[in-house]
């Protein structure tokens, strides 16, 4: 990644985060859940039985209803790493820690989830 990447990308982060720090809580949540509805709609989240996704942190999209109503889907999120790599755990809501952070990510002892496109 280039430095004028790297500039752009947290510049257009810290501009996103701002956007959202204003918007009320009762507003999020109900966007969260009208996304949440949306979703479920989709073919392919019908389709298909395993699903990355990720834990809100702060003022995020909270995708958590979803995955609380399917859970015969195998949901994968991701537990941060030192130099900012991610691995990729099984969703399990009784088995999460507060990263340092301040979001929540999967226990490591959570099963590890390979995504496909890394063992093709």
């Amino acid at each position: 990644m280039t430095q004028n990447t790297v500039v752009t990308k947290q510049g257009t982060r810290q501009k996103c985060k701002r956007i959202r720090s204003v918007i009320p809580d009762a507003v999020r949540n109900q966007a969260s859940q009208m996304i949440c509805a949306y979703i479920q709609e989709w073919p392919e989240f019908q389709q298909f039985d395993r699903i990355l996704t990720y834990l809100p942190m702060r003022s995020e999209v909270d995708l958590t209803t979803l995955m609380d109503q399917y859970p015969g889907k195998k949901w994968a999120v991701p537990r941060i790493l030192p130099a900012g790599k991610m691995q990729f755990h099984r969703y399990d809501p009784q088995k999460l820690i507060l990263h340092a952070f301040g979001m929540l990510e999967p226990d490591p002892g959570c099963p590890l989830v390979i995504p496909l496109s890394l063992i093709h």
